[in-house]
């Protein structure tokens, strides 16, 4: 199985926490990058990093881990279809 970029896989997490009904920051510019899947800019990707790692607390605050986890692995998955 092939690793995602960084910038793929805080993509997701800022867009599985939207879909959590988590109020997080970057959901246009991860919406963006997921469709594109091509390299953003340095600013882009530091703004979705920043945004990723408040989601991810926000996630694992609510004990929404592994639902989160199993959204992730969905939206990679139906990517390679």
């Amino acid at each position: 199985m092939t690793e995602a970029p960084s910038y793929l896989c805080n993509a997701a997490i800022v867009l599985t926490a939207h879909k959590l009904g988590k109020d997080v920051n970057g959901i246009s510019i991860a919406q963006q990058v997921w469709a594109d899947k091509s390299l953003p800019e340095s600013h882009v990707i530091s703004m979705l990093a920043k945004s990723a790692n408040v989601a991810r607390e926000l996630i694992c605050i609510a004990g929404l881990a592994e639902k989160a986890d199993r959204i992730a692995e969905e939206m990679f998955m139906n990517e390679k279809q």
